[in-house]
């Protein structure tokens, strides 16, 4: 295998389409990276795909790499779906700007196939260590390993307020996954509530700055942990605008922890994986945020922060029409 070879590019987009997924600031966008490697998974999914592959790095050693890339129908178009488990395979990607080997795919040769001489590629068959899980009381849906243990537990917000919370914990070996939701229903009133214990001026707005704030203030809480953080900065699902961050702990594992805010509701994914493990972005960015009909909420947004809901039944019909079986309300389940 051989070791990476780093050059620059002009200035690409890293997705075809007009309304991507996710924002792509985690990567560096006008660098690109080769290199090869061995693949160990295959995640071909909608509205994104994953594959993992091991290639060696200047020392000679082993380093687990994350890729992500389009759609089913893409990789189809691309040819790339036909990659499989114990392929060498030569990678052109984006890399990520924190250093952890994870990159946007930009193309995919099949240097030596694991399979005979007009062998055809295996059936995709579903990925049973990741499961796509729905709690539609909570308004998300997201990728874990296994189902999730369930708790509940008192958040402190910024301005003092006690909040009901929700934790999906699930572990994968010594990986650990969780989703918490902070329910803010009831902010108006809690405070109003607490308005005898402020000693400072308006406090009838502080619902509305504790909402406002929660996504700046819960990630000042992973700051907090200690460690270095490698990145730090803004992020969005479906237009739905939170923060993203990844930090090396004091004993090298690495947390990637991902948070929005919708409606009344805060949402706070978070993977702490040993060292050595690729970039978790293929987990936080499972999730999708859904109305209260249980329907997948999605954005067009402008500079100024406004927004209007896009039509996901228009997007389907769309894509539909156009990749086949590419579609915006597509389950994104893992896949090996």
């Amino acid at each position: 295998m051989k070791t990476f070879r780093i050059f620059i590019v002009g200035l690409t987009m890293l997705c075809g389409t007009a309304q991507a997924h996710h924002s792509y600031g985690p990567y560096q966008i006008g660098t690109e990276i080769q290199f090869e490697g061995e693949v160990t998974r295959v995640g071909l999914a909608n509205p994104h795909s994953w594959i993992y592959v091991d290639a060696e790095n200047e020392n000679g050693e082993l380093v687990s790499w994350a890729l992500e890339g389009a759609g089913i129908g893409r990789f189809r178009e691309s040819g790339w779906d036909g990659v499989a488990i114990g392929d060498s395979v030569g990678i052109s990607c984006v890399p990520l700007r924190s250093g952890d080997p994870g990159c946007y795919i930009r193309d995919i040769e099949i240097i030596a196939s694991s399979r005979a001489v007009g062998e055809p590629a295996p059936e995709i068959a579903e990925d049973s260590s990741w499961t796509r899980f729905e709690y539609k009381d909570q308004n998300f849906r997201a990728n874990l390993p296994h189902e999730p243990t369930i708790t509940t537990e008192s958040y402190l917000s910024e301005y003092g307020g006690v909040f009901p919370s929700t934790i999906y914990e699930a572990y994968d070996g010594d990986s650990y996954y969780s989703v918490t939701v902070v329910n803010f229903a009831n902010a108006k009133q809690v405070y109003e509530d607490m308005s005898e214990q402020v000693n400072v001026p308006g406090p009838h707005n502080f619902w509305l700055y504790m909402q406002l704030g929660a996504i700046d203030y819960t990630a000042r809480q992973f700051r907090l942990r200690g460690g270095e953080v490698i990145y730090d900065a803004w992020h969005a699902i479906d237009f739905i605008e939170g923060h993203k961050l990844s930090i090396i702990n004091p004993d090298n594992s690495r947390t990637y922890a991902g948070i929005y805010r919708h409606a009344d509701r805060l949402f706070v994914l978070e993977a702490t994986v040993p060292e050595g493990e690729p970039s978790q972005a293929g987990f936080l960015e499972s999730l999708h945020i859904l109305d209260d009909e249980g329907e997948r909420v999605r954005y067009l947004l402008q500079p100024d922060h406004s927004r209007q809901r896009l039509d996901i039944e228009a997007e389907n019909r769309a894509r539909e029409q156009n990749n086949g079986d590419e579609t915006a309300s597509d389950r994104n389940d893992f896949v090996l």
